[in-house]
């Protein structure tokens, strides 16, 4: 065969590097930058529904060892006993396995160390964004976050026939958060079938569902009509949920804002807590 008749390729470029590829599923966070962005846990639980595992698989077999890994003094293993190394590998996946708000979304070391290991591990970026860590040099949090899940079947109802992604944004963490300011309806605090609280963060029923019977709690059922409060206590509710919902989209602007250093005399002061700072807000209606 003559080389004029042999088909010619185009080369490939053998010295160009293929791109990092993660360890789990590089899963982009919902609405970030937006009001209704969602929540740490409502990230953690997605993550583990894209492996199809629970959310306590995926904390004892992928986050709490790594979590131990970085928590360890240098000489841990010098030091410890292998009784005392096996009772600490055996309580870290429960120690990550807290359902509180507060644990998840406030400002500690664990929840940082948290944040570092899922952006390890997913090669995403900016996960602090599904907490209030950026907020906490500002304002004091203490008392903010609710003991356990509500949320709004309207909303989920609604993910749900649109074929959307079901998940918890973060405003519905906020005690001060009654309603829905897309809805303008009540937040749901219990399962409408078995009639059972949720806990923020569900180790092995889906977003969505009930941790303890598995109902959807979307809008199937239609609760008992509620009285609609005064006037004037619905405004603040709304305007509330509003509020809080812009200072979320605002969040992942702070870091210009974090460039900003108190002076000494000012870091010296209490913090400012978030409920005192809202309520000045509405009385000058300086939000809306």
């Amino acid at each position: 065969m003559l080389a004029q008749e042999l088909d010619t390729y185009e080369s490939w470029d053998l010295e160009s590097t293929l791109p990092l590829r993660s360890h789990l599923y590089s899963l982009n966070a919902i609405g970030m930058a937006t009001p209704d962005v969602e929540s740490l846990t409502s990230y953690i639980a997605r993550l583990a529904q894209a492996h199809q595992v629970t959310v306590a698989t995926l904390i004892r077999y992928k986050l709490a060892p790594l979590f131990l890994w970085k928590a360890q003094t240098p000489n841990l293993s010098e030091a410890a006993t292998p009784e005392s190394a096996f009772l600490t590998w055996y309580r870290q996946p429960l120690l990550l396995q807290e359902d509180a708000a507060r644990y998840w979304l406030d400002k500690t070391e664990r929840v940082e160390q948290v944040i570092e290991i899922l952006e390890q591990l997913t090669l995403q970026q900016e996960l602090r964004y599904l907490t209030l860590i950026p907020w906490h040099q500002f304002f004091s949090l203490q008392g903010l976050f609710r003991t356990q899940q509500l949320w709004c079947p309207a909303c989920y109802q609604e993910w749900r026939d649109s074929e959307s992604i079901v998940y918890e944004p973060l405003l519905w963490a906020f005690e001060l958060v009654e309603v829905c300011p897309r809805h303008q309806r009540y937040l749901q605090t219990w399962c409408l079938y078995c009639h059972s609280p949720q806990p923020f963060l569900k180790l092995k029923a889906k977003l969505g569902f009930c941790s303890e019977c598995g109902a959807w709690l979307g809008r199937w059922v239609q609760p008992l009509p509620q009285p609609r409060p005064k006037a004037e206590k619905w405004d603040w509710y709304l305007w509330v949920a509003q509020a809080i919902g812009q200072l979320l989209a605002a969040t992942s602007l702070s870091d210009k804002i974090q460039t900003f250093h108190y002076s000494q005399s000012t870091q010296s002061r209490r913090k400012l807590q978030l409920k005192v700072f809202l309520k000045q807000c509405y009385r000058l209606k300086s939000f809306l």
